[in-house]
């Protein structure tokens, strides 16, 4: 899919479309390649195009949680750039991926000029992302010590 076929961009206005589009930065990530660490500037949204992105959060030098894969027609990267903080989580190519960028402030210029229909998308798609992660504890808890991290000795 080229960047102007992603989903997330049928809530904007055919104008604001055209400035993300145009604005976009398209970038190809081989597999395993990471696009941002945690604690990075959120300096851009990020729209998958093609293949799979993991998202992971570090727990130490050799572990790492999965807290969740992105497909195409997914966005990620939100949070920080709404909230102006840090990257919460990092991100990587779990497969040969296309990602388009968006710069943030570009984002957040459309978002003030257009509101409504783009803020509820992003605002019903964190709810939807604090629920999913709310289930894994409250299953996890409910396994007891079943570890779901991963450890990351030079293999995943």
């Amino acid at each position: 899919m080229n960047v102007s076929q992603h989903p997330f961009l049928s809530r904007f206005s055919p104008q604001g479309k055209a400035r993300l589009v145009e604005e976009a930065q398209v970038t190809s990530l081989p597999a395993e390649k990471i696009l941002f660490r945690e604690e990075d500037p959120a300096d851009s949204l990020c729209l998958v195009l093609e293949g799979t992105v993991e998202i992971f959060k570090s727990l130490g030098p050799d572990r790492e949680e999965i807290l969740s894969r992105m497909g195409p027609g997914e966005f990620f990267g939100e949070m920080g750039v709404l909230d102006e903080a840090p990257r919460s989580a990092g991100a990587r190519a779990a497969e040969d991926s296309l990602i388009a960028l968006i710069p943030a402030n570009v984002f957040l210029y459309i978002l003030r000029e257009e509101p409504s229909a783009v803020a509820l998308e992003v605002v019903g798609r964190m709810s939807q992302r604090l629920r999913e992660s709310n289930v894994r504890l409250i299953r996890k808890l409910a396994s007891g010590s079943q570890d779901t991290t991963t450890q990351t000795g030079g293999k995943r």
